[in-house]
């Protein structure tokens, strides 16, 4: 025991990082709000200036979209990590070109529900596409469902692994880029990973068009991976692809991270008390005074004495 101690003790000093960085989930002491503390590694999550996900708004929308070159796959190894399910789709050879820059396919993953928002509105589930370049540059796809009557041919067979992992018998890519039209209404900006360590220079590309999932399949990966959502950040400042929005003006979710709530006042100001309607002040209304109207003086008409006419004398 006092061996391996020191040999923590020993690792922390040399190399500067906890001995188990990868120790955090979306709730309670290890969740978002702590992200930053359990790390050194994660420190950008709380000190970065583009984090993502964000509030989406229709400025942050983006005329020319990638060009795709993604492949069906075959026998795809879907995992369940204890924070997502995950596709490792890095043997499929499928890649995307942006800007000139060719990013090559790692892996999809889920979240429920989505991370980003759309002027205020969050989806079911919320899947990411990771790519990346031959330079280390990051590039992630996102796509929005809500739940339906009936799944996207996309999502049509998949079976949830309840422990570890299995493998989905088909993954078709190329047909999940067809429903969409190639992500040609999409947002875009540039932000960071939504899990720590929270790297930032992520390009994100999110479709505008949201595809359905049926209960049963939501409900199963809903079991499966629970809560998994990081709260929306700032808008990212200076930001060439989103106009800039006011900090914290964007929902966040409560410390348990059960839902996604607006901060206090900041919808809408509060109205001072006892402003939305005039109040006349008591005795404001001109009154008459007391006694102001003149009155008759107590016996000011002339009064006749009694037997005051003449009377005969008996």
């Amino acid at each position: 025991m006092k061996s391996t101690f020191i040999a923590l003790a020993l690792a922390y000093t040399v190399f500067g990082a906890d001995p188990t960085p990868s120790a955090w989930s979306y709730q309670g002491t290890l969740g978002p709000a702590y992200w930053h503390r359990l790390s050194k590694e994660f420190e950008v999550c709380a000190k970065g200036t583009t984090q993502s996900p964000i509030n989406l708004k229709t400025s942050y929308t983006a005329k020319q979209p990638p060009t795709y070159a993604f492949k069906d796959a075959k026998a795809v190894p879907f995992t369940k990590d204890g924070h997502s399910l995950s596709a490792d789709l890095a043997s499929t050879n499928s890649s995307l070109t942006h800007k000139g820059m060719t990013y090559f396919v790692k892996q999809f993953h889920l979240h429920t529900p989505s991370e980003h928002h759309v002027n205020g509105r969050h989806f079911d589930m919320e899947l990411h596409i990771v790519t990346k370049s031959s330079t280390g540059k990051l590039l992630v796809n996102a796509i929005f469902f809500d739940v339906a009557a009936k799944s996207h041919s996309f999502l049509q067979g998949w079976k949830i692994p309840k422990k570890n992992a299995l493998k989905l018998d088909h993954v078709k890519l190329a047909r999940l880029v067809k429903a969409i039209k190639g992500f040609n209404e999409h947002y875009t900006y540039q932000g960071s990973l939504t899990t720590p360590p929270c790297t930032e220079g992520v390009t994100w590309i999110v479709s505008k068009r949201v595809l359905p999932i049926s209960y049963s399949l939501f409900a199963a990966i809903k079991k499966a991976i629970g809560f998994n959502a990081r709260p929306t950040q700032p808008a990212a400042k200076g930001n060439t692809a989103a106009p800039k929005a006011p900090v914290n003006t964007t929902p966040k979710a409560p410390d348990n991270n059960t839902a996604p709530k607006a901060p206090v006042d900041v919808a809408a100001p509060k109205a001072p008390v006892d402003t939305a309607f005039p109040i006349v002040p008591v005795n404001t209304a001109p009154k008459a005074p007391v006694d102001a109207a003149p009155k008759a003086p107590v016996n000011t008409a002339p009064i006749v004495p009694v037997n005051t006419p003449a009377q005969n004398q008996q």
